[in-house]
C-alpha cells in the first residue's frame, strides 16, 4: 500500500500545468486539491482490486478523507491529510494529527475490522532570493506572506527548511509509527520557488501514539 501512495505524490506534478501547483500553494492551503488528484491515481490504479471512497465513514459523521476498499467494500487503508503553507512549527499540527488518528481508530472499532492507517502531512517551503521583499506579497497576493520569513529565519540554525521540517517530524510523529519522507516541486509563481515536504506516516496499532489515544 505505501507504494501505491508514494506513487500517487510521484504523479501529482503530472497532472498540472507547469508552475499551477505553485501558483495554488501561495494562495492557500492545498490539502483538498492534492488529497484529490491521489484519490483519483488511487482509483485508476486500483479499480482492478477494489475501490476508493472519499469522505469514508459508514457509521458516523466524522468522515475519514480516502478509503481504500477491497471488491467486497471491506476499506483495506484509511488515509487523512493535513497541508499546511509554512515552514515553521505549530503545536496545532500535533494536536490536529491526534484528532485525525483517533478519529481513524475510532472508524475501525466502530467496523470491527482494522485497515492499514496513513497519516499525510504537506508542509509548503518557499525558495529564492525574492522573499523578504517581494511586490506581489507586499500587495497581499501571496496568503501568510508576512509570516513566511519567521519560518525561513526559524529554519536558519538547521542550515535547511529541509531539515527544520524534517526534524519537526521526527521529534513529533515517530510516535505513531513509521515516517515516510518525500518532495513535491511545484514549480515557481511570483519568482518565489515552491517546494512541498511531504511525510506519510504508516500507523502502526501497537505504538505508544496509538495506543495512548
Amino acid at each position: 500500500m505505501i507504494n501505491l501512495i508514494e506513487n500517487s505524490i510521484k504523479n501529482i506534478t503530472k497532472t498540472y500545468q507547469q508552475n499551477e501547483l505553485a501558483f495554488l500553494a501561495m494562495q492557500g492551503k492545498i490539502e483538498l486539491q492534492l488529497r484529490d488528484k491521489m484519490a483519483w491515481y488511487i482509483e485508476q490504479k486500483n479499480a482492478n482490486y477494489g475501490y476508493v471512497r472519499r469522505e469514508y465513514n459508514p457509521y458516523g459523521r466524522k468522515k475519514c478523507d480516502i478509503a481504500i476498499l477491497d471488491q467486497n467494500y471491506n476499506p483495506k487503508c484509511l488515509i487523512e491529510f493535513k497541508a499546511h503553507s509554512l515552514a515553521r512549527y505549530e503545536k496545532e499540527f500535533l494536536d490536529a494529527c491526534k484528532k485525525d488518528i483517533s478519529k481513524m481508530k475510532g472508524i475501525s472499532q466502530k467496523l470491527q475490522k482494522f485497515p492499514q492507517k496513513f497519516y499525510i502531512f504537506f508542509q509548503t517551503e518557499h525558495t529564492g532570493n525574492n522573499i523578504v521583499d517581494n511586490e506581489q506579497g507586499k500587495n497581499g497576493m501571496i496568503t501568510y506572506y508576512k509570516n513566511i520569513p519567521i519560518g525561513v529565519e526559524k529554519a536558519k540554525k538547521y542550515k535547511s527548511v529541509q531539515k527544520f521540517i524534517y526534524n519537526q517530524w521526527d521529534n513529533d510523529y515517530s510516535q505513531f509509527g513509521t515516517i515516510n519522507k518525500t518532495e513535491i516541486d511545484a514549480g515557481e509563481y511570483y519568482g518565489i520557488g515552491v517546494k512541498i515536504h511531504v511525510m506519510i506516516l504508516e500507523i502502526d496499532e501497537n505504538s505508544p501514539g496509538y495506543l495512548s489515544l
